[in-house]
């Protein structure tokens, strides 16, 4: 009976989740990130030993993420670049990760329906639409499997004698969890509320434990900050004492979003001051978390559930703290997808709390039960109903940025990206109406001075297409990319001394960039000079390139042709 109500819930969690996020399942790739990850990314394009060696042995987008991309690299093996794979696998982590909180929960609770709340929480939020409905964000799902799974693994080796067994796979899911994403880092300190919820008195094997879970944390902890060393935010802008009411803003936040998960979007830019004041929502952030600290210390004198409240807030700041941003790092203030490990304490609070107050006021009175659970059902269709509409937000690009537009309607990113999401459809002119809009906001935003010289070249318009690349170059003079457009143009236009000496300069910019090598590949090849034509077409295949097909033949005979010469 136990087993078959415990499968009940369990279905009704899975159900739920699948309906909820159905849509993401058809969703497109959009050019937030997906094109670094995944649709561009060469080292995903082939599954052998040299291409997981080179996985292993290189960040992307400032982050360290080799499982994930090794992730992807099977999926493109079998499957190519098929956004429905990715997305479906996404989500099938997802429901994994279900089961998993809702066992874990089980576990630390003795209490199915707390598990089940907690689960269904973590299952159904809106926030967490952003870690699965965005491929780039596999990176969450997967670290998460391994995070939850290590939890799990150690609460068995703590009550089971202290198994060593348990404890190896607790380290060796960890170590996958940070090869998912870094942000497992603070196992170790979760490992010390798990020992406080079961009674564990502290000593030398508890001690020796976290020591041993730290070392790899700490190795993973210097890998990341190398790693996001480019992507660190040193605003001048912003003062010391801003970035302190930025980590208040932060944690005010995430902490309001649960309870009230409205206005959500892929990109929260950092606030404009005015008269250099920033706005009062961020001024009164540390006012509003000292009173929710002093709050919880309240409560938490009170013995009743005082485990609960400190398990669960500190499981919430301890996971949370690697992205407030202490050092800024990038162009967002906050993010929907920093929440998906730690708001599971802040949902086994409400979850204990529903629970108690159902046992306490509402189990024996009939009446008040029907209310009780029709307000908790209602609750849980509120939320799944946004995580579907928030679902097709994420449909492509220029959903995606459309939504952050109508939040942020003078955002000069978000105009480039939609009109790059337009530019990608085959809509050049709205794409054009976009990059003109962000130049409108900003006139020295270098990617849409780039993004319309691409796009001139690509429709021919090349005079229009010399503007832009020579504008692009003004403001970023080594922006290799737009060197090669420009030798792209100059050579449409018959201009090939011009377009070798523009490729030419591509290279020295950027010796691996490998377009310009194809480029004066050809380019050597309609000129007879074979050597260098040979030359530069295999430098391109060396840095993982493609030749034309056109030029097979050539690539194939002509070293046997000139040996034959000579």
């Amino acid at each position: 009976m136990k087993n078959l109500k415990v499968a009940l819930l369990l279905f009704i969690i899975i159900i739920s989740t699948a309906i909820a996020f159905y849509p993401s399942i058809h969703n497109d790739f959009t050019n937030w990130d997906d094109s670094y990850y995944v649709t561009n990314n060469h080292l995903i394009r082939e599954l052998s030993w040299k291409n997981i060696k080179d996985i292993f042995s290189s960040s992307f987008v400032s982050n360290y993420v080799p499982l994930t991309i090794l992730s992807y690299t099977v999926e493109y093996h079998f499957f190519g670049a098929n956004p429905y794979v990715y997305h479906t696998t996404n989500l099938i982590f997802h429901l994994f990760n279900c089961i998993l909180v809702f066992w874990l929960f089980f576990l630390i609770s003795k209490n199915d329906y707390i598990a089940f709340i907690v689960s269904l929480l973590f299952a159904i939020h809106p926030m967490h639409v952003e870690s699965v409905a965005w491929i780039s964000e596999r990176k969450d799902v997967l670290y998460s499997f391994f995070f939850l799974s290590a939890l799990i693994s150690y609460f068995y080796y703590i009550n089971r004698n202290c198994s060593a067994r348990y404890f190896i796979f607790s380290m060796l899911f960890f170590i996958l969890s940070l090869l998912a994403k870094p942000m497992a880092i603070t196992m170790p300190a979760v490992l010390f509320l798990i020992d406080y919820m079961q009674g564990r008195q502290l000593g030398k094997l508890v001690f020796a434990e976290k020591i041993v879970s730290l070392m790899p944390a700490v190795l993973f902890g210097v890998i990341t900050i190398c790693s996001q060393d480019k992507a660190i935010k040193l605003d001048l802008f912003y003062s010391f004492l801003d970035n302190a009411i930025f980590i208040c803003y932060r944690v005010n936040f995430y902490i309001s979003k649960i309870f009230l998960p409205i206005n959500l979007s892929c990109l929260y830019p950092y606030p404009e001051k005015i008269n250099g004041m920033l706005p009062s929502t961020y001024i009164l952030s540390p006012l509003i978390l000292v009173l929710l600290t002093v709050l919880i210390s309240f409560l938490a004198i009170k013995k009743i559930y005082r485990k609960t409240l400190l398990f669960g807030f500190l499981f919430f700041f301890i996971t949370i703290t690697p992205v407030l941003q202490i050092i800024p790092v990038g162009q967002a203030i906050v993010a929907d997808r920093y929440t998906y490990i730690p708001y599971l304490g802040l949902f086994f609070i409400i979850a204990t709390f529903t629970y108690w107050f159902y046992e306490k006021y509402i189990k024996n009175k009939v009446w008040f039960k029907f209310v009780f659970i029709f307000i908790f059902v209602l609750i849980m269709a509120s939320w799944g109903l946004l995580t579907w509409q928030r679902c097709h937000v994420w449909q492509d690009s220029v959903t995606l940025w459309s939504d952050f537009l109508k939040k942020y309607p003078n955002n000069v990113t978000g105009y480039s990206n939609r009109g790059s999401g337009y530019f990608l459809k085959g809509d050049y002119q709205n794409a054009i109406l976009d990059y003109y809009k962000s130049l409108e906001i900003n006139p020295h935003h270098i990617p849409a001075h780039y993004n319309l010289c691409v796009l001139y070249e690509r429709t021919m318009q090349y005079k229009k297409a010399l503007i832009a690349c020579k504008n692009t170059i003004e403001l970023k003079s080594d922006y290799v990319e737009a060197y090669n457009v420009l030798g792209n143009t100059h050579l449409a236009l018959g201009n090939t001394k011009e377009s070798i000496a523009l490729y030419k300069n591509a290279i020295n910019l950027n010796r691996t960039y490998v377009p310009p090598y194809i480029n004066l590949g050809a380019i050597y090849y309609f000129l007879k000079d074979y050597d260098l034509s040979f030359k530069y077409f295999m430098k391109a295949i060396e840095l993982g390139g493609k030749v034309h097909p056109d030029f097979d033949d050539f690539m194939k005979n002509y070293p046997i042709q000139k040996s034959r010469t000579r």
